[in-house]
C-alpha cells in the first residue's frame, strides 16, 4: 500500500505511451509562464498524535468541510513503533485540534503497511466520514469506513464487499466519498474475484438513513472483458441516493474506455461508456479521473484520452439536465509537447460555478520536456484553450510531482488553483492562483511552517475548499525535516 505522491506518478506515467523526459534533464528556466508572485500566505502546521514518526509518505489526501472554520483533515502517518496509521484533524470555529487515531475495524493488524486513508466528505455539521483500506493478518486488503456521529468519531467499519469478492487473496480500497446529506453518503471502489488473473472490479456502498448497506458490483457494459480491471475514479452526489461516478474499464478487444455510472434514489444503473472526442485514437486508451455537479443533474467529468497520433490528450464532458454529451478534446497551450503525457492529481481538480462555467487544471508535457500545469475555463458551455500555470519569478517549471492539484470556482469567471513547482535552487513549492473576470492572476506563494524550504517530492497542496473568492481552506503537507513529513493548513 504504497500511496506516496511519487508511487503514484511513477505508476500512472508508467502508462502513457510515450513517457516523459525527466525534468532534471533539462535546466531551462522557463518564463512565457512566469508572471511576478504576490505576498505569501502563511501556513500553521497540523499536530499528528504522539509518538509519531511524520505523515506516511507525506499523504495527506482528505479535505473536508460543513462552513467557514469547521473542516476535517484525514491522512496516514507513521506511528511511534513504525506502524502505518490513520489520524483525522478537526478544525473547530477555525481552530485545528491535534489528529485523532482512528480505530481500524477489528482484525486489522499494525504493519508498516497497515492502514491507508483516501478521501473524507461531510453531509452536515457533526456528520462525516472517512474511508480507507487496512490490512489483515493474512495479507488481505479491506475497505473501511470511519463515521462521525454528533460531532464523535466511531471506530473503524469494515465494508461488506460483493459476494464474488475473494475471501483469500482479496485486494480491495475505497476511491473516493460523497455525502449528501448528514447519514446519506456513497463510496466506490475496487476489489479482485481472482486471484491468479487479479480480475478487478468495481463496487459501490450506499449509506442510507445512518447505514451503510453491503456494497454492490458496478455493471459494466456487455462488451466489457473478462477482466475489466474497473477504474473507480470519484463519485459526486447531489442529492440523497442520486449521484454519479467515473473511471474506466477494458472491453473484451483490450481497449480502455471512459466510463459514467448513475444512481436514482440509491439504485445504480448499468456503466456507459462516453463517446469520446473526433480525434481519438480506435484504441483510445480513455478513463475519466474526476467529476462534479454544479446542480442536480449537471455535472462534468474530466478525463485523458489517446488521439489517432497516440499522444495522451485532456478532455472534458458534460452532462446538461440529466444528458450526457460527447466528450471534447481540450486544446493545451502553445508549446505542449507532441505528446502532452496529460496527468490529473485526483484531488478535486475541477469546479463548476454553473451548470455551463466551470474550470480543472493538471499537469502536461511541454516541447522542452518539462512538466508544466496547466488552466482551462469553460465559459458559457465552451470550453477555452488551456493556459499554463503562472509560476513565481525564477521559478523553473512546474516539475513531474507539480502542476495544478485542486481547483474551486465560487462563480463564473471566479476560482482559485492550488498548484506546485520547482523553484530556483530545484525545491519543491507550493501557490495558490487565482482568477477574477476569467483571468488566472498571479501566484500567491505558500509560506510553509518554520520556515521550512520545501514541501518535498511526497507532499505540497492535496486539498482545497473555498467559500468565497477570497476565504478558502488548503491542506497539504511538507517536508518538515530530513525524511519526515509534516502536515500544514491555511486558513484565509
Amino acid at each position: 500500500m504504497n500511496v506516496g505522491r511519487t508511487s503514484i506518478i511513477l505508476a500512472l506515467l508508467a502508462s502513457l505511451v510515450t513517457p516523459a523526459v525527466a525534468d532534471a534533464a533539462s535546466t531551462t528556466t522557463t518564463t512565457s509562464a512566469t508572471t511576478s508572485a504576490t505576498s505569501g500566505t502563511i501556513a500553521s502546521a497540523l499536530t499528528l498524535p504522539a509518538p509519531n514518526k511524520g505523515i506516511f509518505e507525506g499523504y495527506l489526501p482528505a479535505l473536508a468541510c460543513t462552513s467557514v472554520g469547521n473542516c476535517i483533515a484525514a491522512g496516514t502517518f507513521t506511528d511511534g513503533n513504525g506502524n502505518q496509521q490513520g489520524v483525522i484533524f478537526n478544525e473547530v470555529s477555525g481552530t485545528w485540534q491535534t489528529g485523532v487515531l482512528i480505530t481500524p475495524p477489528v482484525g486489522a493488524v499494525s504493519t508498516s503497511q497497515g492502514v491507508t486513508i483516501y478521501d473524507a466528505a461531510c453531509g452536515a455539521a457533526g456528520s462525516c466520514s472517512v474511508i480507507g483500506a487496512y490490512l489483515d493478518a493474512n495479507g488481505n486488503q479491506h475497505s473501511f469506513v470511519v463515521n462521525q456521529v454528533r460531532g464523535t468519531w466511531q471506530a473503524g467499519q469494515a465494508l461488506t464487499l460483493p459476494a464474488n469478492a475473494l475471501t483469500s487473496g482479496l485486494q480491495s480500497a475505497p476511491r473516493s466519498i460523497s455525502c449528501a446529506t448528514g447519514g446519506n453518503c456513497v463510496i466506490v471502489g475496487t476489489y479482485n474475484t481472482n486471484a491468479q488473473s487479479f480480475e478487478t472490479h468495481g463496487y459501490v456502498d450506499n449509506e442510507v438513513n445512518g447505514t451503510w448497506h453491503s456494497a454492490s458490483e458496478l455493471v459494466m457494459p456487455s462488451d466489457a472483458n473478462a477482466n475489466p480491471m474497473v477504474t473507480v475514479s470519484q463519485v459526486t452526489c447531489w442529492a440523497a441516493g442520486n449521484c454519479d461516478a467515473v473511471g474506466s474499464y477494458i472491453d473484451i478487444a483490450g481497449v480502455t474506455h471512459a466510463i459514467v455510472s448513475q444512481s436514482t434514489h440509491f439504485a445504480w444503473h448499468t456503466a456507459r461508456a462516453l463517446l469520446l472526442p473526433a480525434s481519438a485514437s480506435a484504441f483510445a486508451g480513455a478513463s475519466f479521473s474526476e467529476v462534479t455537479c454544479a446542480s442536480p443533474s449537471n455535472c462534468v467529468a474530466i478525463g485523458s484520452f489517446n488521439n489517432a497520433a497516440g499522444a495522451l490528450e485532456p478532455m472534458a464532458a458534460s452532462m446538461i439536465n440529466g444528458v450526457w454529451g460527447r466528450a471534447v478534446a481540450i486544446t493545451l497551450p502553445t508549446g505542449a509537447n507532441a505528446n502532452p503525457a496529460t496527468f490529473y492529481w485526483g484531488y478535486k481538480g475541477v469546479s463548476c460555478a454553473t451548470p455551463t462555467d466551470c474550470a480543472f487544471g493538471g499537469d502536461y508535457v511541454t516541447t522542452t520536456g518539462t512538466h508544466q500545469g496547466f488552466l482551462v475555463n469553460e465559459r458559457h458551455g465552451t470550453w477555452q484553450t488551456a493556459t499554463t500555470l503562472h509560476l513565481p519569478p525564477g521559478a523553473k517549471y512546474a516539475g513531474a510531482n507539480g502542476g495544478v492539484i485542486a481547483v474551486a470556482c465560487q462563480t463564473a469567471g471566479v476560482c482559485t488553483a492550488a498548484g506546485a513547482f520547482v523553484n530556483a535552487k530545484g525545491l519543491y513549492q507550493t501557490e495558490l492562483v487565482r482568477e477574477t473576470g476569467n483571468t488566472w492572476g498571479a501566484p500567491i506563494v505558500i509560506t510553509l511552517p518554520k520556515a521550512a524550504p520545501t514541501v518535498g517530492v511526497n507532499g505540497g497542496v492535496y486539498g482545497l475548499r473555498c467559500f468565497t473568492s477570497t476565504s478558502c481552506q488548503v491542506l497539504g503537507s511538507y517536508l518538515a525535516s530530513g525524511s519526515t513529513y509534516e502536515g500544514f493548513v491555511v486558513n484565509e
